[in-house]
């Protein structure tokens, strides 16, 4: 048991000083001033596309899915949730089957860790095993019913119940274009109280932010909110200067959701779903490992010195896309309990033969909910999904290529060669 909460604390560090975020100050008193503004929109994309098949709003994604409006399908597929790749559909963050026709208010549930601030939602056809979307890995198979993709815009928090950790608690995921605040608040009658403690975002995806918490005046239910930063750049305001700092909102919806602090550790699946175990799940990667980064459609095999998986599991390995996970490079299965000296082969997909291996990538453990050995993640809804240990999803950032030295001398983890869609 001492092992494992080594272990446990080990990789909280290696997050905490690997990802590019940085830890705010709390802020311990309360403020009942609440005024929202709407912040979305991030640079300008030139016109949203449109596909007239598939009608969808911006929104606050606040339980993992998005909701697609309306979809007239001229055949039985998928609708399918790609990321962006400069203004294009890139990888793929969600999938779900639909019938011919008309089909409202369709929930397709995304990753997180690899879904942007801008995403295109497309058709696409099922033309092989039935039910199972087989784009990512064969594009003859299950291709876009056309080129036409629907551009919508959202602000997300994933976050799940945990144990504070010395007043410490991690979101998996927060996304918002332009960058902001991720506020922790206490809970007050059911709604927002006073705040916790915050973090300062980056523009875009933020994975496994790290917030600490003001001692005093904890309760069981907080509330991470979505804050923007437009007043003093970088200096938290909320509640001390009038108006600055204000919620964000998405078409009237403050970006919140109520999040249980537990007083033991959690394991979850990626939708919340229970992992009955109190195992600690871990990846540690073999350390000096050196691939080429540099050749367009690069292989390669990237070793793990340790995996614990809580029952029989895969490792995948992605790629990285501007400080989070994106594309799958490959992935192998584990059984349950410890392996050690886990290799996993990396190809950069068939749908992206321009791409190559990015400098840092990101193996995460993911259970095999099936129990078939077969990784299904992304192709049948709900298959496969990532774990989730204690608020944050069991990954490790890993440098396997030189980083890039920006103009002021400080580490650049930007890839080299990102996605191309």
């Amino acid at each position: 048991m001492r092992k494992s909460l080594l272990i446990a604390a080990v990789l909280l560090m290696v997050v905490a000083l690997t990802l590019p975020l940085g830890a705010q100050e709390t802020t311990p008193e309360a403020t009942p001033d609440m005024m929202a503004t709407d912040q979305v929109t991030g640079d300008d994309m030139g016109a949203m596309m449109s596909d007239p098949a598939i009608t969808v709003m911006d929104q606050a994604v606040l339980n993992g899915m998005v909701t697609i409006g309306n979809v007239d399908a001229p055949v039985a597929g998928f609708v399918v949730i790609h990321a962006d790749e400069n203004g294009a559909p890139g990888h793929v963050v969600g999938v779900a089957p639909i019938p011919q026709g008309v089909t409202d208010n369709l929930a397709v549930m995304i990753d997180g860790a690899m879904s942007t601030p801008v995403l295109h939602a497309m058709l696409h056809v099922d033309d092989s095993e039935p039910g199972v979307f087989e784009f990512i890995e064969n594009p003859s198979a299950d291709a876009p019913v056309s080129g036409n993709f629907t551009s919508f815009r959202i602000a997300a928090i994933f976050s799940f119940d945990q144990q504070p950790i010395e007043n410490t608690v991690i979101i998996a995921s927060a996304i918002l274009a332009d960058g902001g605040w991720l506020v922790v608040h206490a809970d007050s009658n059911g709604s927002p109280g006073p705040v916790l403690g915050q973090a300062l975002l980056n523009p875009g995806t933020n994975p496994a932010v790290i917030i600490p918490l003001a001692p005093e005046g904890q309760t069981q239910v907080v509330w991470p909110m979505l804050h923007v930063d437009d007043n003093s750049v970088g200096t938290y305001e909320f509640g001390q200067v009038e108006g600055a700092d204000a919620p964000v909102t998405v078409n009237g919806q403050v970006v919140t959701r109520p999040m249980n602090l537990t007083d033991a550790p959690t394991i979850l699946l990626a939708d919340g779903s229970v992992l009955n175990t109190s195992t600690v799940p871990y990846i540690i990667p073999a350390a000096g490992q050196s691939l080429d980064t540099m050749t367009p459609g690069g292989a390669g095999e990237l070793t793990m010195d340790s995996v614990l998986s809580v029952g029989p599991g895969f490792i995948d390995v992605h790629a990285d896309m501007n400080g989070h996970p994106a594309v799958s490079l490959g992935h192998v299965a584990v059984p349950d309990g410890e392996s050690m000296g886990v290799a996993v082969p990396l190809q950069v997909p068939p749908t992206m033969p321009d791409m190559a291996i990015t400098p840092m990538v990101w193996p995460m453990l993911h259970a095999d909910t099936n129990a078939n050995g077969t990784y299904e993640y992304l192709k049948i809804v709900g298959a496969d999904l990532p774990v989730v240990y204690n608020g944050a999803v069991v990954t490790v950032p890993t440098m396997v290529g030189a980083a890039m030295m920006s103009p002021d001398g400080s580490m650049d983890m930007t890839p080299e060669v990102t996605p191309a869609g």
